[in-house]
């Protein structure tokens, strides 16, 4: 194209964006049977306690969760706020065009959380399935802070039933959802109670075999503005860790059958050492840490980038 054309081009793509709105998650019924097969199916890499998986293994949670793209993370625009505003949406397109795979939904999708905005992470299934299939000997998984739905997907992939507890109204439903969705096609329990996880009484008294989650970092993804979140109960990192992060490992512990083990997905935020920190605290309380597991993230099937994620891997003794 000359440079007339590629503007006219640019600009029609553009228009045909704003006409057709956020490239939200629209999948079929064949599609989400689809990829929930391939959850199913999906395997993770590990070489010396470091794991790696496809992201394909994200569009089945990711499907019930279009609200995750309103997100704000690390004080960034969101990638819904970055669509409406009209000049970045121009430039991310543009970008995308002369440097990506083409414009589709889901290109769209990515371009949008690359290019100026970050999307709230979705915690891949398979790093589930991965854990439960090694740790679990019994059938239910303890899940308190549920979240995007990953881990309740990968605990249905390994046939074990489920019970999660989720504080922000919009991603409860969500989750009522998927577990219906799921129930039907798996015939296995998936229990979502709308409380908080530093609340004893959102774990019914009950005593689970396993445990696995991941907690908000802190302040770093603002689900919403509610007063029940973590991060605007407990502003100051330190209050944070004492309010929300300690009662959340007691409660785990108290919930967990003896010899029992607790996944705990954490990262580093910023200047806090959340990892260090949650190590600390869950021998603190009476926790032993067993294994350290790390992330190396997925570009592609030869391509992976660096060391991100941590997994705890912690052992409640008889």
């Amino acid at each position: 194209m000359d440079d007339l054309e590629k503007e006219q081009f640019q600009k029609y793509l553009f228009n045909r964006s704003l006409v057709r709105g956020f490239p939200f998650y629209d999948l079929s019924d064949g599609e989400l049977e689809g990829s929930w097969s391939l959850i199913k199916k999906a395997k993770v890499r590990e070489k010396s306690k470091i794991l790696s998986a496809s992201v394909r293994a994200n569009v089945f949670p990711n499907s019930f969760m279009n609200h995750r793209f309103k997100v704000k993370v690390d004080g960034k625009l969101s990638p819904y706020e970055l669509y409406l505003d009209r000049a970045h949406l121009k430039k991310t397109l543009n970008y995308q065009l002369s440097h990506g795979t083409g414009l589709r939904n889901s290109n769209i999708r990515n371009a949008l959380g690359y290019y100026g905005a970050q999307v709230a992470g979705q915690f891949n299934p398979c790093y589930a399935k991965y854990f439960i299939d090694r740790y679990c000997t019994g059938q239910s998984v303890l899940d308190p802070c549920a979240g995007w739905g990953g881990r309740l997907s990968g605990t249905i992939a390994c046939g074990k039933s489920y019970y999660g507890i989720e504080p922000e109204p919009q991603t409860y439903e969500a989750l009522l959802l998927m577990g219906e969705w799921l129930v039907k096609k798996e015939n296995l329990d998936v229990i979502i109670v709308k409380g908080l996880a530093e609340d004893d009484f959102s774990y019914g008294g009950r005593i689970f075999d396993f445990a696995i989650t991941s907690p908000p970092y802190f302040n770093r993804e603002q689900y919403s503005n509610l007063s029940i979140q973590s991060w605007k109960k407990f502003p100051e990192y330190g209050a944070w860790k004492q309010g929300f992060l300690r009662p959340l490992l007691i409660n785990v512990y108290c919930h967990l059958v003896g010899g029992g083990y607790f996944v705990l997905n954490v990262s580093d935020v910023g200047v806090y050492k959340l990892v260090l920190d949650t190590m600390l605290i869950a021998q603190e309380e009476k926790f032993k840490v067993e294994d350290v597991y790390k992330v190396r993230s997925y570009r592609t099937n030869r391509d992976f980038g660096a060391l991100s994620e941590t997994f705890l891997v912690l052992r409640k003794e008889n």
